[in-house]
């Protein structure tokens, strides 16, 4: 599945308060980061992974690699972080702007007329 650049950017919008639910420590890519990973798109459908090495092109090639394992998009990554995205088929999580629902056209409600109480004159 391929992303236009519309849903990247609602999704990149959208994981940006995000905290990282996944971290690849110094022992790479292992089963159980995979299995995580893997629990955590199931759940969330969008996730940021951090990645401890400091190689640029250890960092890209893992975040390739665990996107493939768990056929995962690569929406974006910048620096030790990327995100993931996986659509959940089951459930559906995430709403992006392009698939929220419009609102329904009511009228608006009518305004009452206020009084002034500075310009109105006082019987008595």
């Amino acid at each position: 599945m391929k992303l236009d650049n519309k849903m990247k950017s609602a999704l990149k919008a959208q994981a940006h308060h995000l905290k990282p639910v996944v971290r690849v420590g110094q022992h790479g890519l292992t089963e159980n980061v995979i299995k995580e990973t893997d629990h955590a798109l199931t759940t969330h459908e969008l996730i940021k992974v951090h990645i401890q090495d400091d190689d640029r092109a250890i960092r890209q090639q893992a975040a390739a690699d665990l996107a493939e394992k768990n056929n995962a998009i690569l929406v974006h990554h910048i620096g030790k972080i990327f995100i993931l995205y996986r659509k959940n088929i089951v459930a559906k999580v995430i709403e992006t702007k392009t698939e929220a629902k419009k609102p329904t056209s009511r009228k608006p409600a009518a305004k009452k007329p206020t009084k002034n109480v500075y310009t109105e004159k006082k019987r008595g």
